[in-house]
Formats: structure tokens, C-alpha cells, sequence
């Protein structure tokens, strides 16, 4: 059994190795991450050397492609960025890495032109490697972090021309390279960046902010309509309350009973009466309240206070106590108020015995003689109020408009110029490549570009064609666009925002003139209805009003009931002569509610069965108290020549009050419905300028966004773009002005030159001439340097050998054969012996050349060596000649064909004439053999055949005569239709040519009877010949232009075609003179005499057919052939 300590003991052990395991494990974890960020940075700068190399071979060609060098460039610096943040981070984390550090430090070397840092930080890896040898535990003193070095305290950059001219190449180099390390400062685009972004976001926010305040501003001068305007019916509410306790007295003093219902509870109810009064005093003291709350703008206040109205104040008879007097005194209506509040104020204090006095009550006669004038105070107050803010909202959307219409076309205007400035900004990438092309000799490329090949050998996939460069030049200036559209867009949003509000601001105003114009209108047809009725009832005891005044109040009362009418349907349903005017029916429930009253709720027709909380209708009220005041007045009319019952009288009596009550209780609503509209017209629709707002406030700060986004990665290129020019030579930089300005003080040629350095070297538009006139050559043409290396090869030579420009730029001439290498070599060393500044030398060589794929080609080679600068240039003119060989032999060959084809036509010695140029052929031949053969009936045999046929019999015949010419060295003439014509003899010592003529006849009947056997046609289908022969001299000749032939002429040419004619089908026939010539043949003849015309009889000979087969093959011949 194990003791129980041993457990104890093992887990101990356990927890010790599984720590160390652990520890371990958690050590080879971060060697992993670490191979795997070096393996990451290791294809990126892999990468970054595959875009150098393409860089630097992109410069190599005569025509460089701006878009390609973009494209390497940009994404040259955004694999650079993308390093940078990799040991930003790497770096303080493995600070004690040796092989990180020594990555590191290539990459600052070769990507960034920081030597100083570099060499740091090699520094720093080799010790780190010499105390891990030496097993060293202390770190080494005065050791500073990677990550706090710095490139900061250049401090050869400002030192003068003489002092740096001073340094050593190295030193010198080093200065450089910190220059082109440092980032170029854009402290003007920086702040005209600044300033068109707050310029624009201004300019956003801007008519945003007038629009939201002007229509808040419009609207909400809405809520104090109410107490501007709820004063209106005060005067004549507060008359016509008192007049209703007076009619009512009247009444049952005379015995008319009348009971107390809802019409008339104001007047039996005294606490009741003095809620009325109190509703429409507090609009009194309201409208005061407001005045002195400085709510109303300085138009109003002006019509508050300095317009006068007339009024007529009562004042009493010496001795009678009557207020039957007037005189009439101006008062402002601030002042008027005041005494409308005191009245008010003694209407509630007084008792009811108080309100039945009339004429010797002031109240009462100081409200009833002014209740026009009062009213149409009021009234013309409130519209002054309504317009003056109709006014207003009018006037703000005008400042929008005007402020929109300056702001545009400035931002506009600083579009354009930013516009501008951009465009230069992003040009300069490409300045600095015209830079580099144009102060870098090829040969220099060349050598960088091997070098960055011997580097890295292989090739590397680069991703530069998924870069854009084009929407740093495209998507800046659309987004510039953008901004300007946006900001226009939503500031033409915001205008229309405006406008919207503004004009709903305007009809609501408007409307709530309709109102309380219809108010001010039922104020004065419920006046004018109630004294008539008064007046015709002799309610008091003296009169108020007299006879003529009564019939003018009659014709008061109907116009103000048009107009009554007529402004209540302007107010429900808006009117086409009107401006500004608008439906209100159906446009807020409240109104609404007001308008139509609750359901079922109507005026009933008895004082009874009527709900005090029922809500009645505006416009059933109008209507109501319209017809009732009119069908009043007529009965009034009539009660001066009729006595009305006291039942007809208590209707009566009961109507008017009716109309009395409805008169208070639509005041009241009309009020409320002015209040309610009001309250719900001032709240402005500003949901979607809100909306466009943000939309365009997010559209433009995304936008600016992206444009600093795409400036940075510009700026990154055109740094990268910097860099490049660290792999030139010392020399380069040190003795061309413009590299010398464009390092140390990021001055392009184009721009103002560095008060160290200026530029006073030699353009190169003299080289950019020589290379643009040499690249037209149609031949090969190649300019080597003073070291033979290769410095131009034009796109000519290109195609003769097959090579591309990094190929052969900055390497030595290798196309020659190895034999003819060593050839030109010498002689170009020769040649330079030869030369002096003023006498160039050249030669001229038939050399055998060497293409890329190793053929061998012929080419004459003109070399030059000229004298330029001190240094000898050689130029080779290289043409291949493997064409002109060819030419030659197709040439030779095309000749030959022609010679052929024209001995083939002519008879030898006339082609040599006419070879030889001679323009007119005439012979005379004295002993020539003429042939003509005839077919027999060859007219009415082609008749029977087609014309394919008769193609190919022609065809068959003329073949097989012209072989046999051939034979027997006969010179054929020509055909005539069936007609052949041949002759022997002509510029022929040979006098045996009647011999051969009469063997060539012979002959021909073997092609006739071969032809009739092949087509196996009948004996009468068959064909035959007639054959004549004679002999003499002839004339020969090549005549005509187009289609001219050689062609004999004579007497004998006749005679040998009457031969021809005169012969027998089937037969020879021969003159005498040929006759003579072949009597003592083997042949015999058959002599005969014929009439030929034009010369009489003649002795001619027919050969006897024994000597040639028959043309014509009978039909049991061709059947044992078959």
C-alpha cells in the first residue's frame, strides 16, 4: 500500500512539470507569432520589391505609361503603411529580437530611406548576437528604445553650399536620404482643407437654423391671435346682456309671462350673468396682460397706441339726469381698453334694478352709442395683428431667398477654385515622373533596375492592378461636387421648408381673420336685430334710436348678414378671390368638432327636451340665428299694423331670446374655434427639413471624410513616390540641379527654385528631340556610351531581336554572331582612334545578327562614332537584309515566269525584242510552212452541243494540236473559231520544215479519230478535218497596245488557207511549192486541179490517206475497242 505523503509528493511533482510545460508551450507560442508576422512582412516587402522592379522597368520604355507608374506607386505605399503598422507594433514588443531587428532595419534601408535608423538597429541586433555568444547578462548601457528613435535633428540639411559641397560622398548621401525620408509638409492644404469643411458645414447649418426659426417664428405668432383678437365681441356681448334684462322687464311688465328656461337663464340667474361678463372681460384683460408682456412687435404696438378712433361720450341734461347728450373725444385703444375694463369691472358690481336703466345709465348709453365704433376698433386691431405677422412670415422666407442666393453662387465659386487648386495638388505625382524621366539617363535605370533584379530573382505577384489611381484624380473632385450639391440640395429643401411654413402660417392667419371677421359681423347683426326688434316694440320708453335710424340699421342688418354668411363659408371652405385663402373643414379634428357639434345635437324647436351638455354646432348656430333674426324682423315690421296676441308676443319674445342665447354661445365658440385652430396651425411641419438635414449633415461629413482619407493616401504615394528617388546615384543627385532642389527642399522644376541651389544645367528637350526623331526610324537604331553600354534601342530594334527595354538598357551590345562581335569591337575601337570633336567616323558591314530566340539573321550595319561632351557615343543604323534577299529571289523568280508565259506567246526571237525593248516587231521570213486545218460542218454539229460541250471539244482538239507542236518544233499562230493555224520555218536555218509540217498533219488525225473514239458518238455526230498546207515567204509582226499577238501576213497565208478550204474532208492537201519540197518522200499524192479565187486554176496534191488513219471511227470499230 502507498502511504499517503506519496500522493502528496507526486502532485507536487505534477503541478512543477506541468508548469513547465506550460511555460514552454507559452514561449513556442510567441515564436510562432512572431514567424508568423515576419512571414507576413516578409511577402509584403517581397511585394514591395516586385512593384520597384516594375517601377523602375516602367521607365525603361520610351513611352511611359502614367496610370501603371500610379498604380505601383499607390500601392507601393499602402503595402509601406501597412508595414509601418506592423512594426509599429512588433517592434517594442520583440525590442530583443534579433531577427526582428534586422528585419526591421532592411525595411527602413530599402522602403523608408532611413539609413541612420537602420544602422541602429543592425547595430543594436549584433549585439544583441555578440552577448547571447558571449552569455552576457547585462544589457548594454546607453542603449536607446527602437521605438523612440527618430529621424528628427537632421542637422546637415540647413548647412550652406560650401560646407555641404565639402562632405564626403557618403555623408552626402545620407543628408539625402533623410530629405526624401521626410514627409513634405502641406500646411496650406491643411488649412484651405480646414477651411472649406467649416465653410460648407456652415453654410449647412446655417439656413437650416433661419429656416427651423422663421417657421417656429410664424407659427407661433399664432397663439396670441386669441388675445389680439377675442376682444371683438366683448362690447356688444356686454350691451346686448343687459338689453336682454331690459326686454324681459318690459315684457312682464305688461303682463307676459315668461318662463325661466335655457334661453333665458342669464337673465333670472344673477351669479350666472356675471360668469358671462367675466368670460368676456378677462379677454379684455388679456389683451392688456399681453401688451405689457412686450409680446407684440413694434407694428402692433404702434397700432395699439398711436391710432386714435372717435368716440362718442354721453353726458347728461342740465336739470333732467338723462345721458341723451354727446360729445365726441379720440382715444388710442390702449386707452380704450382700460375704460372697457373699468366698465366691464361696474357691470359685475352693479345690481339688476341697475342694468334695466338705459338713458340714465352711462354704462350703458357709452357702450350703446360706441358698439360700432368699439367693435370695428377691435376688429381692425386684430387684423392689423394678423397682417403684420402675414408680414413677417412673408418677409423671412424673402431673407432665406436672398441669403441662398448670395451663399450659392460663392460656395460655387470656391468650388471652382478648390477645384483647381486640387487638380494641381494631385499633379504633382506626375511631375515628380516627369522629374525622374527626365534627369535620369536610361542606362542608370537600366543599372537600378538589374540590381533590384539581382536582389530578388523570382517573380513576385503583385496586386497593383486592383489599385485605382484614377479616383484620387476622380473621386476627389466629385466628392467636392457632392458637397456643393448636397449643401445646395438641402438649403433648396430648407427653402421649401420655409416656404411650406410660411405659407401655412399665412392662411392660418387668414383664417383666423375669417373668424373673427364672421365674430365681428354676428356682433353686429345680433345688435342691429335686437334694437330693431326693441325699437319696433316699443321696449322703452323713449326710443334709442329714431324712425330713420331704425330703417338704416334695417339695411345695415341684411348687408352684415351677406357678409356673416359669406365669411363663414370663407372660413369653411377658403375662396378663389381671396389670397392665402384655405379649406378649414376637415383639417383639425377640434375644429372640426366645433364646426359640426356633437351628433344628434341640434336647436330644438321648444324650450324643453334641450341637454345643457350638448354641443351645438357652429354652423347650425350661424344658420339658426341668420334665419330666425330675419323671419323677427318681418314680424316686426308687421306689429306696426297688426296687434299681436300675448301668445304671439311670448313666441316672439321667445325667439328672441333664442337668438340671444345662440348670439353668446357662438361668440363664445367662435372664440374657442379660433383658439384651437391656432394652437394646432402653430406647430410647423419641419419633419422633413429636419430629416434632410441630418441625411445632409451625414452625406457631407462622410464626404470629407473621404476626401481626407484620399488626400492622406495621396500624400502617402507621392512620399513613397520620394523614396524612389533614393536609389540614385550620389553622383546623379549631387549634379543635376533640379534632383539636388527636388531632395533637400522638395522643389519641382516648376515651382519656385531653392535659394541654396538653382538650377542653371541644360534641359534634356535637345535628348527628348534625338530620342523622338530616332524612334521613328523604320530601320534599327541603337546609341551606345563611352563604356559601349547600351543607352537608347528604338522600338525598331525592338521588334528586329525580340528584347524589351530592361533587357538591354544599361547592359553591353550582345547581337552580333560571336564571331562578328569580336569584329565590331575592333573596329569600333578603330573608328574611335579615328575620331575627332568636328570629324565623325562610320562604317559601313554586312554582319550576321544574333535575335533573343538565338536565329541568326543578315543585316547591314552602318557604324558611327562621334565625339559629344567629352565622351565618345557610337550608334549602330542596323537594316536587316533577309528581306531584300527574298525580294531579290522572288524577283528573279517572277521574271522567269513572265520570260515563260511571254516565250509561250511568242516565238523566242520576238520575246527577246520585246525584252529587249524594242517597240515595233516587223520580220520578213522567205521560206516559211504554212498549216490551217478546218473542222467539217462544225456549224451545224455545235448546234446539237451545249456550250460545255463545245468548250471542251475545242479544248481536247487544241490541246492535242498544240502538244504536237512541240513535237515537231512548230510555231502555232493562233485559232481562229475551229480554225488552227501553225507554221514552221521562221528564223530557222533548219529546210526541212515542209517535212515536218506534212508529219504534223499526219499526226493530227490521230487527236480527231483519239476524240471520236473517246466520245463514242455516232458517225454523222463525229468530227472531221480538212487539212491545207503550203509554202513561201510570209511577213511577221507584233501588233497592238492591249492583248497585242504576234501574227503573219502575205499572199501565201491566203494561198495556204485556200488550201485548207479546197481540201476534202479527211484529206491533205498540199500546193505545188510544198509539194516540190516532199515529192521525193516516201509519200504519194494525188494530184488534182482546183479553181481558187483570186488566183484561177491551180495544180494541188492530196495525200493519200493510206499514210494517216481516218478521223472518222465506224461503229463496229468502237465496239472492239470497248
Amino acid at each position: 500500500m502507498t502511504p499517503k505523503y506519496a500522493n502528496f509528493v507526486s502532485s507536487y511533482s505534477l503541478c512543477q512539470k506541468k508548469k513547465e510545460i506550460e511555460a514552454y508551450l507559452c514561449e513556442d507560442d510567441s515564436k510562432s507569432e512572431l514567424v508568423l508576422i515576419l512571414s507576413k512582412i516578409r511577402r509584403k516587402t517581397e511585394e514591395l520589391y516586385a512593384l520597384h522592379k516594375d517601377f523602375w522597368k516602367e521607365f525603361l520604355k520610351e513611352s511611359i505609361i502614367m496610370e501603371k507608374i500610379e498604380r505601383v506607386i499607390f500601392r507601393s505605399s499602402k503595402l509601406v503603411a501597412e508595414c509601418d503598422c506592423i512594426f509599429n507594433n512588433l517592434v517594442p514588443f520583440y525590442s530583443q529580437d534579433k531577427t526582428a531587428l534586422r528585419i526591421y532595419a532592411q525595411y527602413l534601408v530599402s522602403f523608408k530611406a532611413n539609413p541612420e535608423l537602420s544602422n541602429e538597429n543592425f547595430n543594436k541586433a549584433n549585439l544583441l548576437e555578440e552577448n547571447e555568444c558571449n552569455r552576457s547578462t547585462k544589457k548594454a548601457e546607453g542603449e536607446s528604445s527602437v521605438s523612440e528613435i527618430t529621424t528628427d535633428g537632421r542637422e546637415n540639411e540647413e548647412q550652406t553650399l560650401e560646407e555641404f559641397e565639402t562632405l564626403d560622398p557618403q555623408t552626402r548621401k545620407m543628408i539625402y536620404s533623410n530629405a526624401l525620408a521626410t514627409p513634405t509638409r502641406r500646411t496650406v492644404f491643411i488649412i484651405l482643407f480646414v477651411g472649406f469643411c467649416i465653410l460648407f458645414l456652415v453654410a449647412l447649418i446655417t439656413p437650416f437654423l433661419l429656416s427651423l426659426i422663421y417657421s417656429n417664428q410664424a407659427t407661433s405668432n399664432l397663439l396670441h391671435s386669441k388675445e389680439a383678437c377675442a376682444t371683438i365681441p366683448c362690447v356688444t356681448n356686454l350691451l346686448l346682456s343687459g338689453r336682454g334684462y331690459q326686454i324681459i322687464d318690459h315684457w312682464m311688465q305688461s303682463n307676459i309671462t315668461i318662463e325661466h328656461n335655457w334661453t333665458n337663464d342669464i337673465y333670472f340667474d344673477m351669479d350666472k350673468y356675471k360668469q358671462h361678463v367675466e368670460y368676456f372681460t378677462q379677454s379684455i384683460v388679456n389683451l392688456e396682460n399681453v401688451a405689457f408682456a412686450s409680446k407684440f412687435s413694434p407694428q402692433i404696438y404702434s397700432q395699439f397706441t398711436d391710432f386714435h378712433y372717435s368716440l362718442v361720450i354721453p353726458t347728461v341734461i342740465p336739470g333732467g339726469g338723462l345721458y341723451n347728450l354727446t360729445e365726441s373725444n379720440k382715444y388710442p385703444l390702449s386707452q380704450i381698453n382700460k375704460i372697457l375694463k373699468l366698465l366691464a369691472n361696474r357691470f359685475l358690481s352693479e345690481t339688476s334694478e341697475a342694468l334695466l336703466q338705459t338713458y340714465t345709465s352711462f354704462m350703458f348709453m357709452f357702450l350703446y352709442r360706441n358698439q360700432n365704433t368699439l367693435t370695428q376698433a377691435y376688429s381692425l386691431f386684430c387684423h392689423s395683428y394678423t397682417q403684420v405677422h402675414i408680414d413677417e412670415a412673408l418677409n423671412s422666407r424673402n431673407v432665406l431667398i436672398i441669403y441662398t442666393a448670395a451663399v450659392l453662387p460663392c460656395l460655387l465659386i470656391v468650388c471652382v477654385l478648390y477645384l483647381i487648386y486640387s487638380r494641381f495638388t494631385f499633379s504633382r505625382l506626375k511631375n515628380h515622373v516627369k522629374l525622374l524621366k527626365e534627369c535620369v539617363s536610361k542606362p542608370e535605370v537600366g543599372e537600378i533596375y538589374h540590381t533590384l533584379c539581382e536582389q530578388q530573382p523570382q517573380e513576385v505577384i503583385t496586386h497593383a492592378g486592383k489599385v485605382d489611381p484614377l479616383k484620387h484624380k476622380i473621386c476627389f473632385p466629385i466628392l467636392i461636387i457632392v458637397i456643393f450639391l448636397t449643401v445646395g440640395v438641402c438649403t433648396a429643401v430648407f427653402v421649401c421648408g420655409l416656404f411650406d411654413n410660411t405659407h401655412y402660417s399665412v392662411e392660418s392667419f387668414v383664417n383666423v381673420q375669417d373668424v373673427f371677421e364672421t365674430t365681428k359681423h354676428l356682433q353686429n347683426v345680433a345688435f342691429y336685430s335686437t334694437e330693431l326688434y326693441a325699437y319696433y316694440r316699443n321696449v322703452d320708453d323713449i326710443p334709442l334710436i329714431t324712425e330713420d335710424e331704425a330703417l338704416n340699421m334695417t339695411l345695415q342688418y341684411y348687408q352684415e348678414a351677406a357678409n356673416l354668411q359669406r365669411n363663414w363659408d370663407w372660413c369653411l371652405f377658403g375662396s378663389t378671390t381671396k389670397p392665402f385663402e384655405s379649406v378649414v373643414a376637415g383639417m383639425f379634428p377640434g375644429t372640426d368638432h366645433l364646426i359640426k357639434g356633437d351628433p344628434n345635437c341640434t336647436i330644438p324647436e321648444t324650450d324643453t327636451h334641450f341637454n345643457s351638455t350638448c354641443g351645438i354646432g357652429i354652423d347650425t348656430m350661424l344658420t339658426h340665428i341668420l334665419l330666425s333674426t330675419q323671419i323677427l324682423l318681418k314680424q316686426n315690421l308687421l306689429a306696426q299694423t297688426i296687434l299681436f296676441q300675448p301668445v304671439t308676443i311670448k313666441e316672439h319674445i321667445t325667439s328672441l331670446l333664442k337668438i340671444l342665447f345662440l348670439f353668446n354661445l357662438s361668440s363664445m365658440k367662435l372664440i374657442d374655434f379660433a383658439n384651437i385652430f391656432a394652437v394646432d396651425a402653430s406647430v410647423p411641419n419641419i419633419n422633413y427639413v429636419i430629416a434632410s438635414f441630418v441625411i445632409g449633415f451625414v452625406l457631407v461629413t462622410c464626404s470629407i471624410c473621404s476626401m481626407y482619407y484620399i488626400f492622406r493616401e495621396y500624400a502617402n504615394a507621392e512620399q513613397q513616390m520620394r523614396i524612389m528617388f533614393d536609389y540614385l546615384s550620389i553622383d546623379t543627385l549631387v549634379f543635376n540641379e533640379k534632383l539636388k532642389n527636388f531632395a533637400l527642399f522638395k522643389t519641382l522644376p516648376n515651382e519656385n527654385p531653392s535659394k541654396l541651389f538653382t538650377n542653371n544645367g541644360v534641359t534634356s528637350e535637345r535628348d527628348a528631340k534625338l530620342v523622338t526623331i530616332l524612334n521613328t526610324f523604320v530601320d534599327g537604331v541603337i546609341t551606345c556610351n563611352d563604356t559601349m553600354l547600351v543607352d537608347i534601342f528604338n522600338p525598331s530594334a525592338q521588334r528586329m531581336f525580340g528584347y524589351q527595354l530592361e533587357d538591354v538598357i544599361g547592359k553591353p551590345i550582345k547581337i552580333f554572331t560571336r564571331e562578328h562581335q569580336t569584329l565590331v569591337k575592333n573596329e569600333v575601337e578603330s573608328i574611335k582612334k579615328q575620331v575627332t570633336k568636328t570629324c565623325p567616323k562610320g562604317e559601313t558591314f554586312e554582319l550576321e545578327c544574333v535575335r533573343k530566340n538565338q536565329k541568326t539573321f543578315p543585316a547591314t550595319v552602318n557604324i558611327y562614332v562621334t565625339f559629344f561632351e567629352n565622351k565618345h557615343i557610337t550608334l549602330f543604323f542596323i537594316k536587316e537584309s533577309t528581306l531584300e534577299k527574298k525580294a531579290i529571289l522572288l524577283l528573279n523568280e517572277e521574271k522567269k515566269k513572265s520570260e515563260n508565259m511571254l516565250l509561250n506567246i511568242l516565238p523566242s526571237s520576238v520575246a527577246r525584242q520585246l525584252l529587249a525593248g524594242a517597240s515595233l516587231i516587223a520580220e520578213k521570213h522567205p521560206d516559211v510552212t504554212c498549216f490551217f486545218s478546218d473542222m467539217v460542218e462544225f456549224t451545224a454539229l455545235t448546234s446539237q452541243l451545249t456550250h460545255t460541250e463545245l468548250v471542251q471539244l475545242l479544248n481536247c482538239v487544241v490541246d492535242g494540236f498544240d502538244g504536237l507542236t512541240d513535237k515537231y518544233n512548230v510555231e502555232k499562230i493562233k485559232t481562229i473559231g475551229d480554225s488552227y493555224f501553225c507554221c514552221a520555218g521562221l528564223n530557222n536555218v533548219d529546210i526541212n520544215h515542209p517535212e515536218r509540217i506534212l508529219r504534223f498533219s499526219i499526226d493530227c488525225f490521230n487527236v480527231i479519230r483519239n476524240y471520236n473514239i473517246t466520245s463514242r458518238k455516232p458517225v454523222e455526230k463525229q468530227i472531221n478535218i480538212r487539212i491545207g498546207i503550203h509554202t513561201g515567204s510570209v511577213t511577221a509582226g507584233v501588233i497592238g497596245k492591249k492583248k497585242f499577238a504576234y501574227d503573219l501576213w502575205g499572199d501565201n497565208i491566203n494561198t495556204a488557207s485556200r488550201m485548207e478550204s479546197t481540201s476534202l474532208p479527211g484529206r491533205i492537201q498540199l500546193s505545188r511549192k510544198t509539194y516540190e519540197r516532199v515529192f521525193d518522200l516516201e509519200f504519194t499524192f494525188e494530184e488534182r486541179s482546183i479553181a481558187v479565187k483570186g488566183k484561177g486554176i491551180l495544180q494541188t496534191y492530196l495525200l493519200d490517206n493510206k499514210y494517216h488513219v481516218g478521223a472518222i471511227v465506224k461503229t463496229e470499230e468502237i465496239n472492239s475497242i470497248i
